[in-house]
């Protein structure tokens, strides 16, 4: 008797918890990234902003945070493959709101 009460609670409170999720407003992250082609492969342009911080994203490739002065991040992958190290094929752009 206990165990189909415990039963008939369980199923109740799972199916009040399914009736009350409703789906979130789909919000896909690369609509606020913005992708532009590196301009130099040589050097960094300084029109990046100035280096906040490096990552390791495995062991052949560091990511470049850049902050510019709108606050604007900037990403760009570096690839240390051997001798040769270049820059990635994109570049990554975050705008920032004002708020």
């Amino acid at each position: 008797m206990v165990c189909r009460f415990v039963i008939l609670i369980c199923a109740v409170t799972m199916s009040l918890g399914g009736l009350s999720c409703r789906q979130l407003p789909s919000r896909a992250v690369s609509e606020k990234l913005l992708k532009t082609e590196p301009t130099s492969i040589e050097a960094i342009p300084s029109q990046y902003g100035n280096l906040v911080s490096v990552t390791q994203q495995g062991p052949d490739v560091a990511l470049l945070w850049f902050e510019r002065p709108d606050k604007t991040i900037v990403i760009v992958g570096l690839n240390l493959q051997g001798r040769n190290v270049s820059l990635a094929e994109n570049v990554v752009l975050v705008p920032r709101s004002p708020q």
